[in-house]
């Protein structure tokens, strides 16, 4: 029996390869690690923080690159540029990595798009566009050697430059799929908004910039 679940799986991914595809993902390491990535720690005067993790980030990142277009993997994609890529951690703390512990356009950016072209799912899709148009507007990260060295992902944010034009056009292209979403009269007002830069919040317990008002 075992013998033949292997000659199975064997002729299954021969068959992917002759056909140019790739046999189903297991999600399962993923969430692992996006579910890792997201943990807080610590009950000190200040309440739970997240320490951040370069070695888990890294090894997250490399999967995600791996990873197969397919049913669940829109979901997957949304969920590391949303919850590692965006997070936000809303915690008593002061200073930018309390608050913005992986924060990276462009990974961001490139998840929101690979994504958008993994699913037909209206929620996920509307989100990864509202995702995505805030990752546009984020700033650059400040100098700070011993972040740039230890944090790829701060080192990579600290070269970025902000494109407010792009993050207009998904704003629109948000307001006219999906006029009645969640986010369909926030990006109709941002859209229309002269000014699309973005303060990250670094002080304690401030509202999360990427909801809309």
């Amino acid at each position: 029996m075992v013998r033949r679940l292997a000659a199975c799986a064997l002729l299954w991914v021969a068959a992917c390869s002759r056909s140019g595809t790739s046999p189903p993902a297991d999600f399962s390491i993923l969430q692992d690690l996006l579910d890792r990535l997201q943990r807080t720690s610590g009950e000190g005067v200040h309440g739970p923080y997240h320490p951040a993790n370069n070695a888990l980030q890294k090894d997250l990142w490399a999967r995600l690159q791996n990873l197969p277009p397919g049913p669940g993997a829109g979901r997957i994609l949304l969920e590391a540029a949303e919850k590692v890529y965006t997070r936000y951690d809303e915690n008593y703390y002061h200073g930018i990595l309390w608050h913005w512990p992986y924060l990276c356009g462009r990974r961001a950016i490139e998840l929101c798009d690979r994504a958008l072209k993994s699913t037909t799912d209206p929620e996920i899709r509307e989100r990864a566009l509202w995702i995505k148009a805030f990752a546009f507007r984020c700033p650059p990260m400040e100098p700070w050697g011993d972040a740039e060295r230890d944090l790829e992902t701060y080192a990579e944010q600290r070269q970025w430059t902000p494109d407010f034009d792009a993050a207009r056009e998904i704003y629109r292209a948000l307001a006219a799929q999906f006029p009645e979403g969640r986010y369909g009269a926030a990006a109709d007002r941002l859209a229309q908004q002269a000014d699309l830069s973005v303060v990250l919040p670094k002080g304690p317990k401030a509202r999360d910039p990427r909801e809309p008002r």
